[in-house]
């Protein structure tokens, strides 16, 4: 991938504030993960030139440049995107077809989802698991403190382990981030919340 500063326009990368790149990060996968428009479409592995996905944003008011999204996408805590050759797409979270591919993990590792406790009975009690919805994988992640902060963000929330080795298939997305096209119901336990707090994560088993 490039640096900042070598991203096509010219424009020198400058300080951007945490509210300022989140802002940003939100308004960029929006574009690459569902799919652009008719007149700058992502092709079918999810890339779209720098310029295009700039005329995007600034279109609807962002005013920014290519160096700043390159900034954004490049920051030490962002594994959503890649950037080569001019061009960018996300890694995942694609509500659209998109060709990628990902590496296998097959480790018997323990991963994270924290879900909505609305939806709590039809994940555990109808024998669903996790399915992916309107998004073409289950999002799960190494890191069970973020999978529980994501989670509330629609309320209140539960934080579910997953035991990788009852997955069919898991792949590494990037950073902490893994996927899978479905979790059985058998592959999860509830993680109690008091050991959120601790080294050592305690599960009951449901």
């Amino acid at each position: 991938s490039r640096s900042a500063a070598t991203v096509g326009s010219g424009f020198q990368g400058a300080a951007i504030g945490d509210a300022r790149r989140r802002h940003l990060s939100r308004a960029m996968a929006y574009q690459l993960r569902h799919g652009g428009t008719e007149d700058v479409p992502a092709d079918k592995h999810g890339w779209m030139t720098f310029d295009d996905l700039v005329d995007l944003l600034n279109g609807q008011g962002h005013r920014t440049n290519e160096a700043e999204l390159a900034t954004v996408a490049e920051a030490i805590d962002e594994h959503r995107y890649e950037i080569s050759d001019q061009r960018i797409r996300a890694l995942y979270g694609h509500t659209r077809p998109v060709e990628l591919e990902y590496e296998r993990v097959a480790d018997g590792r323990t991963l994270y989802h924290g879900t909505a406790f609305d939806r709590l009975n039809s994940i555990l009690s109808t024998g669903v698991g996790l399915i992916p919805g309107r998004r073409q994988w289950v999002h799960l992640t190494s890191d069970p403190i973020s999978a529980a902060v994501t989670a509330r963000r629609h309320g209140a929330a539960v934080l579910l382990a997953i035991d990788t080795r009852l997955v069919g298939e898991v792949f590494a997305a990037g950073g902490d981030v893994f996927l899978a096209k479905h979790v059985p119901v058998e592959a999860l336990s509830v993680v109690q919340p008091l050991s959120l707090f601790t080294k050592n994560i305690d599960v009951a088993v449901v």
